[in-house]
């Protein structure tokens, strides 16, 4: 497995892997907005991007917008091996996270984010709007 920032010919495994793991995704307009301007690292497995991480860092501070991992990909820690290497380069990472989501508040939990607010009704979802929850990580 080999991490490394994504490409421009990275756009097609990209929104594959938002889509894929995204009920409501991402477009590929925005993927390469953010390839512009934000920061996206990937985790590659035999040349296909089996996990991403898109996020924004200013003056040691992150945002994360996106996390994905590839289904058959779950649970063996490249999400936590994108944001520890974010964590390595921050002082103070946020992010939101579905309020329906436990798996990822037990994971975001277990690297040192805490809660630190609520947005309500910020996701859309099939029953209408889903509240997020605000995390925060500092060192």
């Amino acid at each position: 497995m080999l991490m490394r920032p994504a490409n421009g010919d990275d756009l097609p495994q990209l929104a594959a892997l938002e889509a894929a793991c995204n009920p409501h995704p991402w477009t590929l307009k925005q993927l390469q907005q953010s390839l512009a301007q934000d920061s996206i690292d990937v985790i590659e497995h035999d040349g296909h991007i089996v996990a991403m991480l898109v996020s924004k860092s200013l003056f040691a501070e992150a945002e994360i917008y996106l996390i994905n991992t590839a289904v058959t990909f779950r649970r063996q820690g490249l999400a936590k091996q994108l944001i520890a290497y974010l964590q390595q380069h921050n002082q103070r990472i946020f992010l939101e996270v579905r309020a329906s989501n436990r798996t990822a508040q037990c994971a975001y939990a277990s690297l040192g984010f805490q809660q630190i607010a609520i947005r309500r009704a910020y996701y859309v979802c099939d029953e209408g709007r889903e509240d997020a929850l605000i995390l925060e990580w500092s060192c």
